[in-house]
């Protein structure tokens, strides 16, 4: 069968997606003819944008309003989507998967309705975050027939089976991770999948990509699905059910092999964290000492991250790390349950910093609990290292991702309920504390003086700038969150 698989707008254009190169990968070794098509950089190129610009920092976001796509990105995009429709058509593709992200989900929506609308005979597929995220709109868009079939979480082994269903003939409609709406009855159906064999994976196939489009010189990477933390304001756990590592030799050869294919040598790590599995890290730095490559990547706090270690690392290519230190509370890292203790943050980094790595401090401001004596903690222990930081992510205030413990069992963190049990939020998306001690103002008010705080430092620090945004619409919790989406767009 002839596949197109598609990356549409929007999105940051600084590496290309990981998750379609590996989509591509285990369906060429399935026999299909297969293109990966990323409009998101092409678009970004080619339409002209006089007045504003929806690729842009601090317009993005905004990507993911109804409204804001209706009014101003679908009449940009239209004249170069029913032109990429007719390419695929005159190409004579049978198949079309969509990789949906929040800020990319009005543009699938609109491109695959065109599709439907006008050749129905072309199979229609989404997977990525947002089919897993918001299961409410995907239920809406299957019974509309916007899409055929959708795959949830990760996708490899399903669209693998799928396919193989169609070859033979066979009912697909029971297999594990797909969604979709009966054959028979119109029933929308989901049955979720567990966590696959991530070992047996082939290595992501880039060809298709642009590489010299993106504004990084970069490739995307990982060595391991899941995350061994159970960190209350995060997703990941929940998210991946389970933590797999590949053996290091096996990345050592990937690195290895898209330096001789794609003549690049800079790599991102999209893994929740580097340091999940310590012997295979350090089995990965000894692996890497003589290969000629840099890399980034996320990184826990951890007594075994030992100063020998992040030497290794060092020697082995690693230039960055980011490091997620939350809080110097160490009340407010219990009551994340982030398993760490502040004096393993200040080992960390110093001796991270000492070493030449680059440390990426991420913070995270107004958790439930935080009073201002917690919060000030924070801003003595980045005064106190100042010199220490590369640079300081500090997102926005904490919100309430559903797939969060904090955001499924709100009452458990003394946070406000409605009648349904759910956090109670205003107009805004903003919640309060059940003791009004933690209030969507006072998270404001500390985060701005977080702010100040950094300027009046002179220290480099992200995001510039602050948008106030719908509930629904926010990204989650921190700028941690912001690079975790980028990571999950390894999903179709």
């Amino acid at each position: 069968m002839k596949i197109a698989l598609v990356y549409l707008p929007f999105w940051p254009t600084y590496s290309p997606p990981l998750g379609l190169a590996y989509i591509s990968s285990v369906l060429q070794r399935q026999g299909h003819e297969v293109k990966i098509f990323d409009k998101n950089i092409e678009f970004s190129k080619n339409i002209k944008c006089e007045n504003i610009d929806p690729w842009s920092d601090n317009v993005l976001n905004k990507n993911s309003q109804r409204s804001f796509f209706n009014e101003t990105t679908q009449p940009l995009l239209k004249k170069e989507i029913l032109s990429f429709i007719k390419e695929l058509v005159s190409e004579g593709y049978d198949a079309v998967g969509f990789s949906v992200t929040e800020l990319s989900y009005y543009t699938t929506q609109y491109m695959s309705s065109l599709i439907k609308k006008l050749f129905p005979s072309i199979l229609i597929m989404w997977g990525g975050p947002h089919v897993t995220a918001k299961n409410d709109l995907i239920l809406a868009d299957s019974e509309a027939g916007i899409f055929d079939v959708a795959f949830e979480a990760e996708a490899e082994e399903t669209i693998q089976e799928f396919f193989n269903a169609l070859k033979e003939n066979k009912p697909y409609y029971s297999i594990l991770g797909l969604i979709c709406n009966h054959p028979e009855n119109k029933k929308f159906i989901k049955k979720k999948r567990p966590s696959i064999n991530y070992k047996e994976l082939p290595f992501p196939d880039f060809r298709d990509y642009p590489l010299n489009l993106y504004k990084v010189k970069q490739l995307p990477i990982m060595m391991s699905r899941g995350c061994v933390a159970t960190c209350s304001f995060c997703t990941e756990f929940l998210t991946w059910k389970s933590y797999r590592i590949r053996t290091a030799q096996d990345v050592v050869e990937e690195i290895k092999n898209h330096i001789e294919n794609y003549q690049i040598d800079n790599f991102i790590f999209c893994d929740s964290l580097i340091n999940g599995n310590h012997e295979q890290l350090e089995k990965l730095a000894d692996g890497l000492e003589n290969v000629a490559c840099t890399w980034t990547a996320f990184c826990r706090v951890d007594e075994r991250l030992t100063k020998n270690l992040l030497r290794k690392m060092f020697k082995a290519g690693c230039t960055e790390l980011l490091i997620g230190f939350e809080s110097d509370s160490q009340k407010v890292l219990d009551l994340m349950n982030k398993g760490t203790k502040i004096a393993q943050n200040q080992r960390v980094l110093e001796d991270a910093a000492s070493i030449g790595i680059k440390v990426h401090g991420l913070f995270l401001v107004g958790f439930p609990g935080e009073e201002d004596h917690d919060f000030n903690k924070t801003l003595k222990f980045i005064h106190k290292n100042k010199d220490k930081f590369y640079v300081i992510s500090i997102g926005n205030s904490l919100t309430l991702p559903p797939q969060s413990v904090v955001g499924m069992l709100p009452k458990k963190f003394n946070i406000l309920i409605g009648e349904n049990g759910e956090a109670l939020l205003d107009n805004e998306g903003e919640w309060t504390s059940v003791d009004g001690s933690i209030t969507p103002l006072i998270r404001k008010q500390r985060l701005n003086k977080l702010r100040n705080y950094l300027n009046s430092m002179k220290l480099n620090w992200v995001p510039q700038q602050y948008v106030e945004r719908n509930s629904l619409q926010k990204l989650s919790l921190s700028i941690y969150h912001l690079f975790l989406k980028l990571f999950y767009t390894i999903k179709l």
